[in-house]
């Protein structure tokens, strides 16, 4: 299991301690062996074998530490990181993978939240956009489906998907052209089981969110620990990514990649904050793209009104 973690502002550590990536912004820490970790984190160079695991990691919000996440049996090499920075770091052995597998069978006009298959891929999708032209579509996640693939909710067409570009930097994908797409998402089996969209925005540290994947289903308590979480994976890493947690959960699984990550609002409204695209095999931590980044490099606007 994971425990809560984000970073610091810049201004809690010295700037030498800071360091820039292009996606997840300034990131600070509060002594010059934790950002040495850093680096050779990133540049997978603590272990000959480190490119060959799939893991995760977060700063911790003062800054002090790294936390990583790694399978059980890459012991040798999550335990080679913490001989070399001691302290600095925290190795959580715990499987790490984009959630990647509905509300099944879901028809124009379209929701967030369903299940999207094509080619025995099943994953989820986030919630409806526009468009510069005025055109609607969703999002979902680029690990799932290479550009030009047509989806499918159950015997309903979806879509094809588009969009994919500098992936694994940027996890996220458009699909258009399966009908009509409206702004609302699956939140069953809350109550409402559905919620209209009518607002977006990142989410703020520490605060209370909830995940809605297609075999998840929906899923709120869990805790923004994060805004700077990075996952590696498939050669590539995943930047800036939010990182939501709630211990003794389940959160998040295979099959939920996609789907949004939300805050209800009223008795029946939502404001989206992101979408699913990896997560801990227990369920108890989700990574997740922010929306003011998928709205940036997919070129599109959350829709908000019918």
């Amino acid at each position: 299991m994971l425990a809560p973690f984000a970073t610091t502002s810049a201004s809690a550590a010295p700037s030498s301690h800071c360091i820039s990536d292009y996606k997840a912004g300034t990131q600070c820490f509060s002594s010059e062996k934790t950002s040495a970790a850093y680096s050779s984190i990133k540049g997978l160079s603590w272990h000959p074998q480190a490119k060959n695991t799939n893991f995760a990691f977060h700063p911790s919000q003062d800054g002090a530490q790294l936390i990583v996440t790694m399978p059980a049996s890459d012991k040798a090499i999550g335990d080679s990181l913490k001989s070399k920075f001691g302290t600095s770091v925290q190795i959580r052995y715990n499987g790490v993978a984009r959630f990647q597998g509905g509300r099944t069978n879901d028809s124009s006009s379209h929701w967030g939240g369903a299940e999207v298959n094509a080619e025995g891929s099943i994953c989820t999708s986030g919630f409806s956009v526009r468009f510069p032209n005025g055109s609607r579509g969703s999002v979902t996640a680029a690990h799932c489906y290479e550009n030009g693939v047509g989806v499918a909710s159950g015997v309903n067409f979806f879509g094809i998907a588009n969009g994919k570009n500098n992936y694994p930097s940027y996890d996220m994908m458009h699909i258009t052209g399966g009908g009509n797409y409206t702004n609302k998402i699956y939140t069953d089996p809350s109550s409402p089981i559905s919620r209209t969209v009518t607002a977006k925005g990142d989410p703020a540290l520490n605060s209370s969110v909830c995940t809605s994947g297609r075999l998840t289903k929906a899923a709120c308590g869990g805790t923004v620990a994060s805004l700077q979480g990075q996952v590696y994976q498939g050669g590539g890493w995943t930047t800036g990514l939010i990182t939501i947690y709630k211990p003794f959960s389940v959160i998040g699984q295979v099959g939920d990649s996609g789907g949004p990550v939300y805050s209800p609002t009223g008795t029946s409204s939502a404001t989206v904050r992101g979408m699913i695209v990896a997560g801990s095999i227990t369920g108890d931590t989700v990574y997740a793209e922010k929306v003011s980044t998928i709205e940036s490099h997919l070129g599109v606007t959350v829709l908000t009104t019918t």
